[in-house]
């Protein structure tokens, strides 16, 4: 089955780290990732983003800037049927945020944790294609 799949991520920075999600399951099911998710039908995409960080982390968004779209493909396996996903990300900077109710230890629909990385230290092999991509920009 083809799908497009197409949503809004935002990067966290907080002294020489970046706050990733850990994936509980879809394509990047184990891995890290940005935090976000879809854009509902007729929703702005800011307020898409400042929901989606909501919603998984507890956190506010309180200004961004955008960072850069990215698209690519990823094949899985989800309820024993093949999925060829197109993956299109609008990619955010949260500029300013308020962590003062950040979940981190959450178990939210397809988000089992989160946490600082340090940007120095991160092992790639255990980020999702957006998070790598994103790594290599910054």
């Amino acid at each position: 089955m083809k799908k497009l799949h197409l949503g809004v991520y935002g990067i966290i920075l907080l002294d020489n780290k970046i706050l990733l999600i850990k994936k509980a399951r879809g394509p990047y099911i184990g891995l890290f990732d940005l935090p976000g998710g879809s854009i509902e039908h007729g929703e702005d995409i800011g307020d898409a983003l400042k929901r989606e960080l909501k919603e998984e982390l507890s956190v506010a968004v309180l200004d961004y800037s955008w960072f850069t779209n990215y698209t690519h493909q990823v094949s899985f396996i989800d309820a024993d049927q093949e999925i060829d996903m197109h993956h299109v990300g609008l990619i955010y900077k949260i500029d300013k945020f308020d962590l003062k109710n950040l979940k981190q230890d959450i178990n939210f629909e397809d988000v089992a944790g989160a946490e600082f990385l340090d940007l120095d230290k991160i092992d790639e092999n255990l980020l999702s294609q957006f998070a790598k991509i994103v790594l290599k920009e910054l």
